[in-house]
């Protein structure tokens, strides 16, 4: 009872899974060790995509109407400062639209922004091993704000291939069962072989290089000023670990990854 009460104060995402004894030490030794390792340069060549779209339209101010319109919905959950979205409600979207304009443009992401606190999931019942947990990365709300907007615009100018169903507003495993079971229906009756690759690359989005996420924006063909934007999010970032049945101690610098659970 005492857990469940923990859980609902500190409002985290709903789950349906409970974890066993975590070894706290070894848990927080191992998560450290894939944040803090280092962030390799990624010198492989740059492909051309062929971007038809109209980058240009990404760099302009933050309108209040847009603001308005991308107003996060039901009550996130508050990130290591404490914020609220009512909070943020109460500056005004005038005043929301000058500062997100300001940060956007000056391309220097403010302090308080690079810290986010990082919540641990369990992937099945009685996990114990470190690895067979999921994460999720819970930055100030004004930032994941922010971010909404900038994301909503680079939707509209990166075409993303329709095959891929992660960070997308759309039930991947929906989709792929789907796309399985038309596979498996259309061969049954020819007798065709059917051929299934699974590749699951251990923890890639907590591990990639900061350097291979501005080579696929520049792919995109997306304007230097938005890559300085872009770099100024990751640049100096840590997080507070919120390990299982444990309160957050002292912030973990962060050197490599992608922020799970960052609209952008």
């Amino acid at each position: 009872m005492e857990k469940e009460s923990f859980h609902r104060r500190r409002r985290y995402p709903r789950h349906d899974k409970e974890a066993g004894p975590v070894d706290t030490q070894a848990f927080k030794q191992f998560w450290t060790g894939v944040f803090v390792g280092p962030s390799p340069p990624d010198i492989e060549p740059i492909p051309h995509i062929g971007n038809k779209h109209d980058v240009s339209t990404l760099w302009r101010p933050i309108e209040a109407v847009e603001i308005v319109k991308l107003h996060p919905s039901g009550d996130p959950s508050p990130g290591p400062d404490r914020m609220k979205i009512v909070d943020c409600i109460h500056f005004g979207y005038e005043v929301l639209s000058v500062l997100f304009t300001a940060i956007y443009f000056l391309r220097i992401t403010p302090k308080p922004f690079l810290k986010s606190r990082t919540v641990f999931f369990p992937k099945s019942d009685g996990a114990t091993d470190p690895a067979d947990f999921r994460l999720i990365s819970i930055a100030p709300m004004l930032q994941r704000w922010l971010h909404r907007v900038i994301a909503t615009r680079l939707s509209k100018v990166v075409d993303i291939s329709p095959a891929q169903t992660a960070f997308s507003h759309v039930d991947g495993s929906i989709v792929n069962t789907i796309i399985i079971n038309s596979i498996l229906r259309n061969a049954k009756p020819s007798y065709k072989p059917v051929y299934l690759l699974s590749l699951d690359v251990r923890k890639a989005f907590d591990s990639v290089s900061n350097h291979s996420i501005i080579r696929a924006c520049k792919a995109q063909g997306l304007p230097p000023s938005f890559l300085d934007f872009i770099e100024s999010t990751y640049r100096g970032t840590n997080s507070i670990l919120e390990l299982p049945n444990r309160r957050g101690e002292k912030p973990t610098k962060l050197t490599r990854g992608i922020k799970q659970g960052d609209p952008l």
